[in-house]
């Protein structure tokens, strides 16, 4: 293995500025966006498309070294760790709710609720995983209650106070639905009349609206329209149900240009609690070239390779007034493959079968090698058998470094696509950005729920 110079970070050795280790070795260390990118990439391969069902109402720079005694210290009110868990997660991966890590997060955003184009409303996407499936336990006769990922997402934050969780709405395979009620003060109205409902009746301590995107002036004052009257929404039902708590309010926010530039950024801003960046999907399958999908820096030396960057976004919304403590920086739990190339911003001929993404966890192969890159702040592997596949992802390491970005920053915390992408352990990202950050922030979430149709979200699981 060939070492060039290294960089230390918070004790322990990043090779770089790259460096070429085997994916499947042990690795040390605590552990962009186009119009096609999305906070909907998720498990191996990775489906965009939530099923529907019935609703439910009511390359080199100086090396960088980072230390514990000079990385900065996280705002007051303490650094956010949100991750995305989808519901389709209990049959792809299964991935449980009774699987999740709470100590690691501070919110937890659990997509998708779907909605009528026509008309606005909101409803559940899945009444069988959200509302029904029979975890361990639930008293299958007892109608009257909530079963299913929504009740174990109570019991969640029952046992983690600091934990609160949002219902998001949209995504990238439902963003069309945005376009036509939105332009209607009544279609705003019901969509954010049955938005609460989600909170109301099923225990949640915010919205995330994923609309990806409003493309043009009239759609982006229309989002600005929508959210302003959530916020009404959402403050009078706190003032009247729950003693006042402020109830969260937040977007999945592009990372491309042509995207975060159409949005009417400062008219969204007054009403919004964090802006959750999708800084992923830089590259993929549609791209000309292999490419870094999640990478911080564009490249000095190789340009193909870096066809988006986090900075650069970032930089934006801080330009438009965007206060950095509400910007959640986006990272991916997963891969993006290119099949039939020589290396990094190189021509390819495929994406594989695993065209939407492959979770981080099941990465590897004894034929691959990694290679992070301390200039861009991103990582690769490189199997150079059958035609050669390069995948872009995440390394501890390298999430490291993003969290030093966000520190010196003052980025508000990290956003993950998503949870049962992640390893456990000491390999685990969001453990490695929570561990090395720490001063996760402890605001209290919300049990009590008076107005829930469900008598055990009601009664506070009594």
């Amino acid at each position: 293995m060939k070492l060039t110079s290294a960089i230390t970070i918070l004790g322990l050795s990043l090779l770089g500025n790259t460096a070429t280790v085997p994916l499947g070795q042990k690795r040390s260390g605590v552990a962009g966006t186009t119009a096609i990118s999305s906070a909907a990439v998720s498990s191996s391969p990775v489906p965009r498309s939530p099923v529907p069902s019935s609703p439910v109402p009511s390359s080199a720079v100086p090396s960088r070294t980072v230390s514990r005694a000079v990385v900065p210290t996280a705002t007051a009110s303490g650094f956010r760790s949100v991750a995305y868990y989808a519901d389709w997660d209990i049959y792809n991966t299964s991935y449980f709710v009774t699987n999740i890590t709470a100590s690691t997060l501070t919110h937890l955003v659990y997509c998708f609720a779907d909605l009528d184009a026509n008309t606005g409303s909101v409803s559940v996407s899945d009444a069988w995983a959200d509302l029904q499936y029979p975890y361990p336990g639930d008293n299958q006769s007892d109608t009257s209650s909530v079963a299913g990922n929504v009740k174990q997402l109570y019991l969640l934050k029952q046992q983690n106070r600091n934990l609160k969780t949002i219902f998001s709405i949209g995504g990238y395979s439902w963003a069309s639905k945005f376009e036509n009620f939105t332009l209607t003060a009544q279609g705003r109205q019901t969509f954010a009349q049955s938005a609460l409902l989600l909170i109301q009746n099923l225990g949640f301590d915010g919205i995330d609206i994923d609309w990806e995107y409003p493309s043009d002036p009239e759609h982006a004052q229309a989002m600005v329209l929508l959210l302003e009257e959530l916020r009404t929404t959402l403050d009078t039902y706190s003032a009247q149900y729950a003693h006042g708590t402020h109830l969260l309010l937040s977007v999945a926010a592009p990372a491309g240009p042509a995207n975060y530039e159409a949005l009417n950024i400062t008219g969204m801003d007054q009403y919004l609690d964090m802006w959750n960046i999708m800084a992923y999907d830089y590259a993929g399958s549609w791209s000309n070239y292999t490419g870094d999908h999640a990478n911080v820096y564009p490249s000095q030396s190789n340009n193909n390779s870096t066809p988006g960057h986090t900075d650069g976004a970032i930089s934006y919304y801080l330009s438009q007034g965007v206060a950095a403590k509400k910007i959640n920086f986006g990272m991916p739990l997963y891969g993006r493959s290119f099949t039939n190339t020589s290396g990094l911003g190189l021509p390819f001929g495929g994406v594989g079968s695993n065209g939407q993404g492959i979770n981080y966890n099941v990465l590897g192969g004894p034929n691959a090698n990694i290679t992070e890159m301390a200039d861009v702040i991103a990582s690769y592997s490189y199997d150079s058998t059958n035609g050669g596949t390069l995948t872009s992802f995440d390394t501890p390491n390298i999430a490291l470094l993003k969290a030093q970005y966000m520190l010196e920053k003052g980025i508000g915390g990290a956003m993950y696509w998503e949870l049962s992408g992640d390893k456990t352990g000491p390999e685990s990202i969001i453990a490695t950005v929570a561990n090395s950050v720490g001063n996760l922030d402890q605001t209290l979430n919300l049990l009590s729920y008076p107005q829930s149709n469900y008598t055990n979200i009601k009664n506070k699981m009594n």
